[in-house]
């Protein structure tokens, strides 16, 4: 591979690390940073889109970043030659901690089961046939807890391994296999993070080419570039550790399926309904009702379609407020009876609208523990 495409393309992985917006938790202002120096940029060529994941804004960044990549390899390679070595093998090694933190962070979070988590009440009430391929893969991957530990090591794995040069090729070789099958997952089931996953890709197998075809053992000292200082690895693994673990420790949950979920929070079936033409909702019959832990309120009509709100819970007062999408409000007056385990509401004039009784949800068949070595 030549100097000068090795550099473009180093420089551009180096653009990536910088720019690519990502949740961070350490390095949370990235977001606004990236935001701020593209998306002008990005609405020179579309008004309508913006950097969120995989809309075509980022794609046209990812465009950008490419050229700006070209441009700053060719003139490094014609001005700065002597530099250019050096510089192969110090953004090399930033790409390295930079994958290293992906697979880290993502790899503790199926871990902990705060990527993949137990699928929310209104989806396991809903038909089948009416789920998205996305939402039926990550709902499907949310009720196995074993599954989500051995994802989590496999990417938890090359995440270390990948951070010292005696381990470096057999981390990326098994990085590699693991972005593979993350990036087929997304195009699958069509999942929104396709550009962001092939770019990791693309990034493991670039780290790992040297490795495999580079047959010259002399030139394959650059690529095991390490920090001199010895407390710097220490450092990298510190601020590693911290960028993955910190939102698990401020949840203060290392199970999701255990934690504890805000008040209400379930599935309903609404034993008894009161139509009233004051309001459109309730006129049309209602099968289920639930609370969302993100504070939703969704109501499943017969023919099984969802309507959801956004929920504001007064305790005091035993009252809901309901906001849809275009902000319109609707409040509503409830009772809720831990020992008949009964939701009622109620209209503000003191119309009694529905009546609903808790569901089980945690016992559905798809939540269950079950494994059988035989069939018979």
């Amino acid at each position: 591979m030549g100097h000068y495409l090795k550099l473009s393309l180093v420089l551009f992985f180096g653009l990536i690390v910088l720019f690519f917006p990502m949740t961070w938790f350490l390095f949370a202002a990235q977001q606004e940073i990236s935001n701020a120096l593209f998306l002008p940029l990005v609405h020179l060529f579309d008004q309508n889109t913006d950097l969120t994941s995989d809309a075509k804004g980022l794609y046209i960044l990812v465009v950008l970043l490419f050229f700006i990549a070209l441009i700053s390899g060719a003139i490094l390679y014609k001005f700065r030659p002597q530099k250019v070595e050096k510089l192969l093998t110090i953004l090399r090694f930033a790409c390295i901690v930079f994958l290293s933190m992906v697979l880290m962070k993502y790899g503790l979070e199926k871990l902990f089961k705060a990527q993949f988590y137990l699928p929310e009440p209104n989806l396991l009430y809903t038909p089948l046939g009416k789920l998205d391929k996305d939402i039926l893969f990550w709902s499907t991957m949310g009720t196995s807890r074993a599954y989500n530990v051995f994802m989590g090591i496999m990417e938890f794995i090359p995440a270390l391994l990948i951070l010292f040069s005696r381990t470096r090729k057999i981390g990326l070789i098994i990085a590699s296999g693991v972005l593979l099958n993350v990036f087929a997952i997304n195009l699958s089931f069509d999942i929104s993070v396709k550009l962001f996953s092939f770019l990791i890709l693309i990034m493991s197998v670039f780290l790992l080419y040297p490795y495999v075809f580079q047959k010259d053992v002399s030139l394959r000292t650059p690529i095991d570039w390490n920090p001199q200082r010895k407390w710097m690895i220490p450092l990298i693994l510190v601020i590693i550790a911290a960028e993955s673990l910190g939102p698990t420790v401020l949840r203060g949950s290392f199970n999701d399926d255990l934690a504890m979920r805000p008040y209400l929070h379930g599935a309903y079936s609404v034993a008894q309904q009161n139509f009233t033409d004051g309001n459109p909702l309730f006129d049309q019959k209602i099968r289920r009702v639930f609370i969302h832990r993100d504070g939703y309120i969704i109501f499943q009509m017969m023919n099984d379609d969802m309507l959801d709100f956004k929920l504001e819970i007064n305790q005091g007062a035993q009252r809901f407020t309901l906001t849809d999408y275009s902000g319109g409000q609707c409040v509503l007056n409830y009772r809720y009876s831990k020992k008949t385990q009964k939701l009622e509401l109620i209209s503000t004039l003191g119309t009694p609208l529905l009546s609903a009784k808790t569901l089980n949800w945690r016992r559905l068949p798809v939540l269950q523990k079950q494994f059988h070595w035989t069939v018979d």
